[in-house]
């Protein structure tokens, strides 16, 4: 059955090399992949960390950001006393963000290893655990700038995202064996204090609900 989950994350990073009030650039339109922006003139380096940002990088240049390691949480409440917690690691998560154009760049980002940890709980005890590790799903992203990569006080993007199925079942954010993904926008604006304000939403199309049966186990 096909679902489609509509979301948005809001998110205030404290930013100490970039600002809103940056002196506007020369006109980079006429660079390309193979006609790539002089280093004198790029702009500067905004990592997803906090959110993901709404600039690209330029044209004919690329970004690599590793990540160590990252740590999830979640629970859910599936009514009465059920309910499944997932605590996941991921290490040397990778993301390269390549540019095509001045205002257009292709991300993709691969995880390498993660492991898995889902607990099912009755009543607050323990009753069943599984745990899986290894390669997780890639997923690649188009991302154009609208307004905002060089200068100015805000920044729009509009973006396509596509999950690959890389991952074994219950491997990854989603390890669900399925094609995902679609449109998303990206906002930030300058605040004071050298802080910028992050607003990411996006709308998942999806074919596989979120059930219980990733524990291979039937739930009366």
């Amino acid at each position: 059955m096909k679902r489609i989950v509509l979301y948005s994350v809001f998110v205030m990073a404290c930013l100490t090399s970039s600002r809103g009030d940056e002196t506007p650039a020369d006109d980079k339109s006429s660079h390309t992949l193979s006609n790539p922006t002089p280093g004198e003139s790029l702009r500067v380096w905004r990592t997803d960390h906090a959110g993901i940002v709404p600039y690209t990088i330029d044209a004919g240049h690329f970004e690599a950001d590793i990540t160590g390691v990252t740590y999830g949480y979640d629970e859910q409440d599936f009514g009465g006393s059920t309910r499944i917690r997932t605590e996941s690691w991921s290490y040397g998560i990778t993301q390269i963000k390549l540019g095509l154009l001045n205002r257009l760049d292709a991300e993709v980002i691969i995880r390498p290893y993660q492991t898995i940890t889902d607990t099912l709980k009755v009543s607050d005890f323990p009753i069943f655990r599984e745990t899986v590790s290894g390669f997780g799903d890639v997923v690649s992203r188009l991302k154009l700038n609208v307004w905002g990569n060089d200068s100015g006080k805000t920044a729009l993007s509009i973006s396509g995202d596509v999950k690959f199925p890389t991952a074994e079942h219950g491997i990854g954010e989603l390890g669900n064996g399925q094609f995902e993904g679609g449109p998303g926008l990206e906002f930030a604006a300058q605040l004071p204090w050298e802080s910028e304000l992050r607003v990411n939403s996006a709308i998942d199309f999806s074919r596989t609900p979120a059930t219980l049966d990733k524990l291979h186990l039937p739930i009366c």
